[in-house]
């Protein structure tokens, strides 16, 4: 029971957390279906400085991490880890790696020696650790992003542009907005440009070492060996303007931008992810019969959640309601746990709670506290339903 406390109090945690953010969403997508599709909300940025000569050394240091970030995105530990590498630069950055996590204590204690030994079935050479030293980190919250599918399980060749943005002094607020107000326009561009992947935008959290501390960064991701004619990126162009807000006009002067170019030479594979995983499993109709003779059946598809309650004759008494939902791990003292997130049309949260699974059957703790204390009965039960 104590673990379920702990598993809770976190999911309360959590849900202010995920309350308190504010999104945009596109012209064709709901503010709570835009929440429930996001993948990552934190990104650690790490600036490596790999030494005169070793470059292949290094490559094989993180080909080697690699298969240690693999086996935390199938434990849900991470969301996801790559490493690309700069085209010539005037900031000097050569490599770089990044985690994406949905909560920063994800980070808190990541790297366990024994452990990572344990995954590789070695111990890796020091003269592997000696390629290399970290000349910073960066920690950034992501604040808007848009996509047409998942970029976690694109695992085709990909680069991306990180545009390291300062606001001009005065303008912060003015300039975030502007950015949220593109956010269509890169929407519209992701789903007609098959070149174009997606953009994200981020706000700098905390930084230290040598890094470009650049308090807004926006990335662009792309295909590299997707061509298109220049006719092509006209058209694309003059129709995502189209999705911009009317009388919208992006200004440049509000902020000043330095520009890197990285091509991916590392990335996880999301499509054998934990939370890939469950909802395979959860996909589908479960049943959970009530006390009063009443069935709750809830139908899941790919970012929906759909309640509809029966009767004892089978009639339709409430419902059906659907909504947005995601499905994230919880750190606990125990291990990573799953929870699902449904959200309203506005992007706040309407329903959340830790869950287990386990031979067809789901087990949903909800409403798990009350001003009274622990309530070990609020659990709903589903099983697979028979069709």
């Amino acid at each position: 029971m104590k673990s379920l406390i702990s598993i809770t109090l976190i999911i309360i945690g959590l849900q202010v957390s995920a309350q308190s953010e504010k999104t945009i969403s596109s012209t064709n997508v709901s503010a709570g279906m835009k929440a429930a599709r996001k993948e990552f909300d934190y990104v650690q940025v790490t600036y490596m400085d790999v030494a005169d000569g070793q470059q292949e050394n290094y490559l094989a240091l993180e080909k080697l991490f690699l298969k240690v970030h693999q086996h935390y995105v199938e434990s849900g530990k991470i969301v996801a880890w790559g490493l690309a590498k700069a085209q010539p630069n005037e900031l000097g950055i050569e490599f770089v790696t990044w985690l994406h996590v949905t909560s920063l204590d994800h980070l808190v204690d990541l790297y366990n020696a024994e452990e990572i030994e344990t995954i590789l079935g070695k111990p890796i050479p020091g003269y592997l650790w000696q390629s290399r030293k970290v000349n910073g980190r960066e920690k950034l919250v992501l604040i808007d992003y848009a996509r047409k599918t998942s970029l976690l399980e694109n695992l085709n060749k990909t680069s991306f542009h990180v545009n390291f943005m300062t606001p001009v002094e005065g303008k912060h607020d003015e300039y975030i907005q502007s950015e949220h107000a593109l956010q269509a326009r890169h929407q519209r561009m992701a789903e007609i440009n098959p070149r174009f992947l997606g953009w994200n935008l981020f706000q700098l959290e905390s930084s230290w070492g040598d890094t470009p501390s650049a308090p807004i960064q926006t990335v662009d991701v792309f295909s590299p060996e997707v061509a298109i004619s220049d006719e092509d990126r006209k058209n694309y162009r003059s129709e995502a303007r189209q999705a911009l807000p009317e009388g919208f006009e992006y200004d440049v002067s509000l902020r000043k931008m330095q520009r890197v170019t990285y091509d991916v030479i590392y990335k996880t594979d999301g499509t054998k992810a934990a939370t890939a995983k469950i909802w395979d499993k959860l996909n589908g109709q479960w049943s959970a019969p009530q006390d009063n003779g009443h069935n709750r059946i809830k139908t899941i598809s790919p970012h929906t959640s759909t309640i509809e309650i029966f009767d004892g004759n089978g009639k339709s008494i409430r419902g059906p309601m659907t909504t947005p939902m995601t499905i994230r791990m919880a750190k606990t003292p125990t291990g990573y746990v799953p929870y699902f997130i449904e959200y309203n049309e506005d992007g706040t949260i309407h329903w959340s709670a830790p869950f287990k699974l386990g031979n067809d059957i789901w087990h949903e703790f909800p409403q798990a506290f009350k001003n009274t204390g622990w309530k070990p009965d609020s659990i709903f039960t589903y099983s697979r339903a028979t069709k």
